[in-house]
């Protein structure tokens, strides 16, 4: 977590022969779970936010990137605080 929001970091594998992994879009949601074992299906979302990563991974290679979400309005956490990551866009070039 950040002040503003949060921040992941992490390592891409760009598994195309022929394309340059540019960026990717992220999608965070923040889910308040009444209960320790409630699955994160049964848990509302109380915040999301997209933030674009650019790792710029030439084929057949790997990148570290860092992506910062922001998040606005979110309630208090009532339960416990769970969370999911997505890969919802992602954009390449031709080598």
């Amino acid at each position: 977590r950040t002040p503003r929001g949060a921040s992941i970091t992490g390592r891409v594998t760009n598994a195309s022969p022929g394309y340059r992994l540019r960026d990717m879009t992220l999608l965070l949601r923040l889910h308040d779970c009444p209960s320790a074992d409630t699955p994160r299906d049964q848990c509302p979302v109380i915040g999301e936010s997209r933030a674009i990563a650019r790792p710029d991974v030439p084929p057949s290679q790997i990148r570290a990137f860092t992506a910062h979400f922001g998040f606005v309005g979110v309630p208090p956490v009532v339960g416990r605080l769970d969370w999911d990551l997505a890969i919802v866009e992602t954009r390449a070039t031709a080598n």
